[in-house]
This record gives structure tokens, C-alpha cells and sequence, in this order.
């Protein structure tokens, strides 16, 4: 099984079919991340397409030493087309996603559940953007304070010290349980 780095060097040696490789390997995440911000599906179907037909087109100028990694690169671009798309359609970050969510058939819990998340989400958007940012690509995306360091410009150790604390932070608001069944429904 190849690298990212190796797929990536064999697209800029004119391989350029590897970059489906990628693709499949990637776009699921991407969506997911794109999707937890915009909750609409369609604008995450078009903006994760944007995503990757903009890193397909400067894979040449992917600099294999200076890059941490592929993934960081994509949800870098993935980030900025977020940015972009609220700006051109004058539009605030919703969670409309939290109206899918089917946590128990108990109606009254489902309600429950969905007003905690809620109010954990608003909690975040407090906190501020890159810390936000920071928590959700660390719970949902899996990434690694490295990768999140390179897509947030910041040190690995001050994510990794942001994300403890954002977490502490919650747990002093809302409790374990309201931050578990947080993690259990976001990530």
C-alpha cells in the first residue's frame, strides 16, 4: 500500500489517475467535514468536489518537504471553500444536521439529546473559531495535533493544549455525560 507522499509524487511524475486513489481514500472525510458545517447536503456534494478538483489542480505545486501531509493540504482547501461559501451566500454556520439525528426512539430523549448537542455547539462558537475548529477536527476528524497544527497555522503543542482545555471547559459547563454523549454523536 502506498504513501500519500508516493501517490502524491507519482501524480507529479504525470500518473495522474493515482489521484483517484486519493479520492476514495479522502472524499468521505472531506464530505463529513463540510457537511458538520454547512448541513446541507447538496453544498457539501459541490464544495467537496471544489475540494478536490482545486488540490487535483496544484498537485504540481504540492511541495513534498515543506507539506506536512496530504489530508492536512485537503482539509486546509476544504476550510477555505467553507469560508467562501458562507461569504458568497451571506449565510451563519447551522447545525441543521442535529434535526437527522435519531439518538434514542424514546421522542423526549431524542429532544433532550439534540438541546445538549445544541447547546454545546453554541458553547463552542464562545470558545472561538480556531479552538472550535481545533476540538471538532481532533473529535470528528481523528486528526493528529500535527495535521490539525498545519491546517489551523498553529504549533502542534498550543493545539493539543487548546483541545484539553476546550474539553476541560466543557466538562466544568455541562458535565462527563453531556461531553461523552457530545463525542458519541458528533464524531
Amino acid at each position: 500500500m502506498q504513501s500519500d507522499l508516493q501517490i502524491v509524487t507519482s501524480i507529479q511524475k504525470g500518473n495522474r489517475d493515482d489521484f483517484v486513489t486519493l479520492y476514495e481514500k479522502y472524499a468521505k472525510k472531506i464530505f463529513d467535514f463540510i457537511f458538520f458545517k454547512t448541513g446541507n447536503k447538496e453544498d457539501s456534494e459541490d464544495l467537496t468536489s471544489e475540494v478536490f478538483l482545486k488540490a487535483f489542480n496544484n498537485i504540481q505545486k504540492f511541495n513534498l518537504e515543506k507539506n506536512y501531509s496530504f489530508s492536512a493540504r485537503l482539509y486546509t482547501i476544504a476550510k477555505n471553500q467553507i469560508i467562501d461559501h458562507f461569504r458568497a451566500h451571506h449565510e451563519q454556520y447551522e447545525y441543521k444536521w442535529l434535526q437527522d439525528i435519531s439518538i434514542h426512539e424514546d421522542l423526549l430523549q431524542n429532544i433532550q439529546d439534540r438541546d445538549q448537542i445544541q447547546s454545546v455547539l453554541e458553547f463552542l462558537d464562545t470558545l472561538g473559531e480556531t479552538k472550535k475548529q481545533i476540538f471538532i477536527l481532533k473529535i470528528r476528524n481523528e486528526l493528529s495535533y500535527e495535521e490539525i497544527g498545519h491546517i489551523v497555522n498553529k504549533n502542534p503543542n498550543t493545539c493539543k493544549v487548546d483541545f484539553h482545555r476546550t474539553m476541560q471547559s466543557i466538562i466544568q459547563k455541562f458535565g462527563i455525560a453531556i461531553l461523552l454523549l457530545f463525542i458519541k454523536h458528533v464524531a
